[in-house]
């Protein structure tokens, strides 16, 4: 479903809205809209892009964290709870591309597969947003990614993380081994030392 951008951003002038801030107006959106995009995740849709469940997370944590919303919102507090519920045991995150498969079979992956330095990124960055760079799973996450750094600073993902289109062909990004993680250790550290 396409939405205007008119509904995100109100008329422009964020009229009646706290500093007449997009994040305000988008803050605003998620709010009324939380409960149709909640449904959503529990059904078996059909998921494109790269809008995987660990990504969601990263996404939609830093966005509310912009658009004011507090650490214990209820959302907010879900969406760690779903995080924590997720996290390997090696304290990594992954999900497997079987995760795009349709009924049952997709939705016991979802949030599960082997641990990959972008996708604990990513994990990472939501639990920073959310106001949880010093619990336990954010450690355990920083762990694991300084455990699978490699001599020269870089990282090894040899699965995709990216997907083109569900089930027909994924994508391999090779600066997302690099990038992401180095971002989301800098805010974790950011984060602790403020």
């Amino acid at each position: 479903m396409a939405i205007p951008v008119s509904q995100i951003a109100g008329d422009g002038g964020g009229a009646g809205r706290a500093h007449g801030d997009v994040a305000c107006e988008v803050g605003v959106f998620l709010e009324a809209h939380s409960g149709v995009l909640e449904q959503a995740r529990g059904r078996d849709v059909e998921r494109c892009g790269e809008i995987e469940d660990v990504v969601e997370p990263d996404v939609a944590l830093p966005a509310l964290e912009a658009a004011g919303f507090p650490g214990d919102h209820p959302v907010i507090r879900r969406a760690v709870a779903w995080l924590e519920a997720h996290q390997n045991e090696d304290g990594g995150f992954g999900e497997d591309c079987r995760s795009y498969d349709r009924g049952e079979a997709g939705l016991a992956w979802r949030g599960r597969g082997e641990s990959t330095p972008s996708q604990t990124a990513w994990a990472l960055l939501g639990l920073v947003a959310a106001g949880e760079a010093g619990s336990d799973c954010a450690a355990r996450a920083v762990g694991w990614l300084c455990k699978t750094q490699r001599r020269n600073g870089g990282w090894d993902e040899d699965l995709f993380t990216g997907t083109g289109f569900p089930r027909d062909f994924l994508i391999n990004y090779h600066l997302y081994r690099e990038v992401w993680p180095v971002l989301a250790l800098g805010r974790v550290r950011r984060a602790l030392d403020a």
